[in-house]
């Protein structure tokens, strides 16, 4: 859920006031360099398939009657060196959401010696590219005629964002590709005389020149930028790649320091909510209902969290009821909320914190960042960063900390992306910054399964059960509540095909798709032909027959960023396997065990036993017990070994023999 701090709702008003006239889309196209079609070698990164020679944005709000539409006009410019970059870059999706639209497509190819190829209009089409039962996004499609290593590639478009104004925009300076230069092209509207201007930002960037250009506009402009380069969990795109926000902010405030910043913000903000969030008669009398027989602090939230979510129906989660959804209607105060029965996150939550003061908690409201989108600090002085609303409750010296919003954890647990960061609690009095704590790995736990038997032709079979607490089961409910039964199985069957060819799965059925406060349980039967292999009178079984052929986490030798779990997790792993007649095992050495920081930071170990025909596997594998999930990237080697032991493990081999009968 994304909040609209009071601060840049006020500044947002103001604007909505004002328009801004759009330029005009480009005609021509601009000149090109003879260097830049000569150009037989990348200048930024010698190894890269393609670099943008171009990428220039102008970003302009426009007005039309009552409404607004934020529209972006893109101009980009790319050399291809490398077949590689040929296939990435020649065929390009250009998405859009239901709340936005890309028009004007425009495209050319221009051939090493100057010829130019055209974009044929009706070659640009739409399709969707994403679609499930809560999602449709769709794509402005094409495919640039006559692209060859060599070529210059180049096209424009725009993109109208309707309902939507150029407040608190990302202006990204780094991109997948490098980029011989980056402009955008900014004006800001005429707001000082009402007390409001433009500021910026910039985030791990230098040497951004600014330049004043014709009719109010300025260009920030950056050159040589690299390619950010992903890997498997690192930290969030925006606390790494190089970045400007552009706001609106008052400029009678001035630069203060970051303590009486966020004192003044916290206070703003505090008195903007308290209308919304005040314990009427009403409040009270359901809070006194809720926390009837409750004792304990936990046990209070959580019945009052329990007592919210019954009476109040969600108007804006992906399983909301459509014609519920488009209820646009307000609600003024939580006592609106509750008599409605129905409202948004933020109106669940605001509910959840006056029913919890009412029932005499020490409560207060708070704005948490999101770790998966930056890393906010406090000495950064930008709300912007803090815009998910949650509730701390004081329990004892400690505060808890309450997400009614995460319909799909249990008791309103945090979403992992507000573990570990400092959480702006506001008070008209007293505001201050705390810690949102890491959940233990006992939280977060996959357990399997799997009660199989291995036919003599190598077949194997039997029933296998899936059970996801915390966050694990957050991250499956949420891509499966908005499914069908038939949708679930199909993508739950692929997902498992690519790691075992031929896999059949049948009987398939989840339990507590609804229920935070169960485990989130996948069971289903298989039959996998040829699981074993037959090497004479013997055959080759690979034990752990659910996490088999999952592909290898970290195969770089090298690290550029550091290492970010999300969250600590436990893994849990039980398969019984009866061998077929006739055969025993020859050998079950179990793979080697291993741990990280004696086993505090990570484990790996697994134990295998064989009597009466049957094979047992034990696995268990968890990272961060306890504590901070974010390694240094010098850690990455001890990590890549400890992932590379748990990939061979999975992949293990047990000899089976045939014995004299």
């Amino acid at each position: 859920m994304v909040r609209m701090t009071s601060g840049c709702w006020r500044a947002c008003v103001v604007l909505s006031v004002m328009s801004m006239a759009s330029p005009a889309l480009a005609a021509d196209w601009l000149p090109v360099d003879p260097a830049e079609l000569a150009l037989a070698k990348p200048r930024v990164d010698p190894n890269a398939d393609s670099e943008a020679l171009l990428w220039d944005v102008k970003v302009t709000d426009q007005r039309d009657g009552d409404s607004y539409a934020t529209v972006y006009q893109h101009y980009l410019r790319i050399k291809i060196f490398t077949e590689r970059g040929r296939e990435a870059h020649s065929k390009v999706d250009l998405p859009y959401t239901p709340f936005a639209r890309v028009r004007d497509v425009e495209g050319r190819t221009i051939a090493p010696n100057g010829t130019i190829t055209e974009l044929a209009g009706r070659d640009v089409f739409d399709r969707t590219i994403v679609e499930t039962s809560g999602l449709k996004l769709k794509a402005r499609s094409f495919a640039l005629p006559s692209v060859v290593p060599g070529s210059v590639i180049e096209y424009q478009w725009r993109e109208i964002h309707d309902e939507s104004l150029a407040q608190n925009v990302e202006l990204a300076f780094q991109r997948d590709i490098p980029a011989h230069v980056v402009r955008y092209h900014i004006k800001p509207l005429p707001l000082r005389d009402v007390g409001y201007g433009m500021a910026s930002q910039a985030f791990n960037i230098s040497g951004v020149a600014v330049v004043q250009e014709k009719d109010g506009y300025t260009m920030l402009q950056a050159s040589n930028m690299p390619a950010l380069k992903r890997e498997p969990y690192m930290p969030a795109e925006l606390s790494l790649k190089s970045w400007v926000l552009i706001y609106y902010r008052s400029i009678d405030k001035g630069d203060p320091p970051a303590e009486k910043f966020w004192s003044d913000f916290a206070r703003e903000e505090s008195e903007a909510l308290k209308p919304a969030w005040k314990v009427t008669g009403d409040i009270q009398k359901a809070a006194t209902q809720a926390v009837a027989g409750a004792t304990t602090v936990a046990d209070k939230v959580a019945a009052v969290l329990r007592f919210a979510r019954e009476r109040v129906k969600r108007t804006d989660a992906d399983t909301t009821p459509e014609a519920l959804a488009r209820e646009r209607k307000a609600n003024k105060d939580v006592t609106a909320t509750l008599k409605r029965g129905a409202g948004t996150a933020s109106d669940l939550t605001l509910l959840v914190g006056a029913m919890a003061t009412a029932a005499g908690l020490d409560t207060r409201l708070a704005l948490m960042p999101d770790r998966s989108h930056s890393d906010a600090r406090p000495d950064l002085k930008q709300p912007y960063f803090y815009r998910h609303l949650g509730i701390a409750v004081r329990d004892g010296a400690n505060w808890r900390f309450v997400d009614p919003a995460n319909e799909h954890a249990p008791g309103g647990h945090t979403r992992w992306q507000q573990e570990g960061a400092q959480a702006l609690l506001l008070d008209g009095k007293a505001p201050a910054f705390a810690a949102v704590p890491w959940s233990p790995a006992g939280f977060s736990t996959r357990r399997r399964n799997a009660s199989l038997r291995l036919l003599e032709n190598g077949t194997l079979e039997g029933t296998v059960t899936l059970e996801y607490t915390g966050h694990m089961a957050v991250q499956y409910r949420e891509r499966d509540d908005d499914e069908t039964e038939a949708e679930r199985k199909r993508l739950f069957t692929e997902e498992f095909a690519r790691r075992v060819p031929g896999i059949e799965i049948a009987d398939f059925a989840v339990e507590h798709l609804t229920d935070p406060e169960q485990p989130y349980v996948v069971r289903f039967s298989l039959r996998a032909p040829g699981y074993a292999e037959r090497a004479g009178s013997r055959m080759l079984l690979a034990p752990a027959a659910i996490q088999r052929g999952a592909e290898s986490v970290f195969t770089a030798a090298e690290r550029r960023h550091d290492l970010d779990f999300r969250f600590a997790w436990n893994e849990d792993d039980t398969v019984t396997i009866d061998l077929p007649a006739g055969f025993d095992v020859e050998a079950a050495a179990p793979p080697q065990a291993m741990h990280i920081d004696e086993g505090r930071s990570a484990k790996y170990q697994v134990e295998l036993t064989s009597t009466g025909g049957r094979l047992s596997y034990k696995r268990s594998f968890f990272v961060g017990a306890g504590g901070p999930v974010v390694f240094s990237r010098q850690a990455y080697p001890v990590f890549k070994r400890l992932f590379d032991a748990v990939h061979a493990g999975d992949a293990h081999v047990v000899t089976l023999r045939r014995v004299a009968q």
